[in-house]
């Protein structure tokens, strides 16, 4: 239903019987706080939280200042956990860490029913006071700098490795492969001849025994004397002598 009050004023009633429509949005916060650690460090933090609002009437309507009621929430979490942690955790920005941060602080909050889901909750700086205890916290900030070098120069050594290893060893497949195919092509190649062979023999068995035996006798009778026979059975040895 539409209406006008008068010429700037309008109106529309809009008829929600089958259900609100779903609204939902994003908003964060930062919350800047000092801390102490449990190595007993004092810490500057400043703290991003993000969350969606997923029900508006009750974002609106069921708390005074459900923003002040986040921060204050947000703040009770961090007491525990950095109280119970140390500076080089949170200088490593510990994703579990976070983690762990965020589902606490939707546990904290769901009592009160103030429509908001928390999607993360992160440090975007850790500062430390100045003095002494900056420098220290310069060294630790370089050291961890110089671990992530050392760890990535280690990790792309090994990666180098492999690769060469998975290299090598794909050349000494190949080399093996084409070896055994050449002794195989070898055996089968010496194969076929002996059977081809073997069926020549089978074939020509006679002549071959003909061949044998007559080069077996020009052996032999190479090196025999020659006698002549006369018909009247009287032996005349007749030595014959080269024409040369």
């Amino acid at each position: 239903f539409k209406g006008q009050l008068s010429d700037d004023l309008k109106y529309k009633i809009v008829d929600y019987s089958d259900g609100a429509p779903s609204v939902s949005f994003m908003d964060a916060r930062l919350f800047s706080q000092q801390f102490m650690t449990g190595d007993n460090n004092i810490v500057d933090l400043l703290l991003s939280v993000q969350y969606k609002i997923i029900s508006p009437d009750n974002y609106l309507f069921s708390f005074t200042d459900p923003d002040a009621l986040i921060a204050l929430e947000a703040e009770s979490v961090l007491n525990y956990y950095i109280a119970t942690s140390t500076i080089d955790r949170l200088l490593l920005r510990d994703t579990l860490f976070a983690y762990q941060m965020t589902q606490d602080l939707q546990k904290r909050l769901e009592p009160y029913k103030i429509g908001v889901s928390i999607e993360s909750l992160f440090f975007k700086d850790v500062m430390v006071p100045e003095g002494a205890v900056e420098a220290a916290f310069r060294d630790v900030k370089s050291a961890e700098v110089d671990r992530g070098k050392r760890i990535e120069v280690a990790r792309n050594k090994a990666n180098a490795i492999l690769s060469q290893a998975g290299s090598e060893s794909r050349q000494i497949l190949d080399s093996a492969k084409t070896e055994s195919e050449q002794i195989k092509n070898t055996a089968v190649s010496d194969t076929t001849t002996f059977l081809k062979m073997e069926k020549e023999v089978e074939d020509k068995g006679t002549i071959l025994n003909y061949h044998l035996w007559l080069t077996t006798m020009s052996n032999i009778l190479g090196r025999a004397k020659l006698y002549i026979v006369t018909d009247n059975e009287a032996l005349d040895l007749i030595y014959l002598q080269d024409e040369n």
